[in-house]
């Protein structure tokens, strides 16, 4: 797979993806409006604004590694009615992608809208965000099917990789992300620091 790097005044828009990959039978892969990425996407700036998909992920539909610093994803829509994933960033992981993450960073921008469709970074299926470094904005809205957190299990969903102590990390996350209030379960940390997880 090949990488798509995004500098600033770089533009994605007015693009749409009005339905998933031949002979999907699964609404979710409806979406990607701006990017469906497979491979390795870098945003170093510029926007990703004004696409659409019909189901979810308006914006970006992830399924390997989506790496933000700059820039901004925003301002993108979808034409079902029963969609509610305005999809900035849909992220899901199989058997065959096995490794999914958005990592963020710096002044990276996705301004959170918390009713329906939701401008949000959407997890399923063990996707996760990886934290690569402290936030400029506090504006992040996780939303998700998180399986296995409703049988007292740990579901990751945010990754310190930055070498924050737990209390830096928590501090950054409490701050800068919310959690969607579709998402039942308690945010809690690890307490090596490493990760952050929703537990019943």
């Amino acid at each position: 797979m090949g990488t798509l790097t995004i500098k600033a005044g770089g533009q994605i828009a007015n693009n749409s993806a009005m339905y998933g990959y031949s002979g999907s039978t699964d609404s979710w892969e409806y979406g990607g409006g701006g990017i469906y990425n497979k491979g390795r996407v870098i945003m170093e700036g510029g926007t990703i604004s004004g696409n659409t998909a019909y189901y979810a992920a308006g914006g970006v539909y992830n399924r390997s590694i989506f790496e933000m610093s700059f820039g901004e994803i925003s301002g993108n829509t979808l034409t079902s009615s029963h969609g509610s994933i305005n999809g900035v960033l849909n992220l899901l992981t199989t058997s065959i992608m096995p490794e999914c993450k958005f990592c963020l960073s710096g002044s990276a921008s996705i301004p959170k809208r918390a009713t329906s469709p939701q401008n949000a970074i959407y997890l399923r299926q063990g996707a996760v965000i990886q934290l690569d470094g402290p936030l400029d904005n506090n504006d992040f809205l996780f939303a998700g099917t998180l399986f296995g957190y409703n049988d007292n299990t740990e579901q990751k969903v945010i990754i310190n990789s930055a070498g924050m102590s737990k209390t830096e990390f928590q501090t950054e996350v409490n701050s800068k992300f919310t959690k969607s209030t579709g998402i039942t379960g308690t945010l809690a940390f690890a307490d090596s620091g490493e990760y952050a997880y929703i537990q019943d």
